[in-house]
C-alpha cells in the first residue's frame, strides 16, 4: 500500500487498503492502522474532509491517539479553523504529559 502511495498511485493504494479492511476484524489494531493509512492518503490527495472524517472517528478508538490529534490539528490549520486546531494541539499535549 505504501509503495503505491509513494509512487502517487493513490487509487491502487486505496484498493489494497480496502482489501485489508475487508479481512480485518472490527476494532482490531490492523483496522485502525489501515484507516489511518486511508486518512493519510486522502490528505495527500488534498481530500481534507475525508481525512478529517476518518481521523475524527479514530481518535476515540485508538489506544494512542496523539498522532491523530496532531494530524487533525494540521487539517484544521490548513482549513483556517484555528480554534479547532488549537484544541487538538492541547489534547495532544495533555496526552503526552499524561504518559510521562
Amino acid at each position: 500500500m505504501q509503495l503505491f502511495q509513494r509512487k502517487g498511485d493513490f487509487q491502487k493504494a486505496k484498493e489494497l487498503a480496502q482489501q485489508f479492511l475487508d479481512e480485518c476484524s472490527k476494532d482490531s489494531i490492523w483496522e485502525i492502522r489501515v484507516l489511518s493509512f486511508l486518512s493519510a492518503t486522502a490528505f495527500l490527495e488534498y481530500d481534507y474532509s475525508t481525512s478529517e472524517k476518518i481521523l475524527s472517528e479514530l481518535v476515540g478508538r485508538a489506544d494512542d491517539a496523539n498522532m491523530m490529534h496532531n494530524r487533525l490539528s494540521l487539517l484544521y490549520l490548513l482549513k483556517g479553523d484555528l480554534p479547532n486546531a488549537q484544541n487538538q494541539l492541547k489534547i495532544a499535549t495533555q496526552e503526552i504529559e499524561e504518559k510521562d
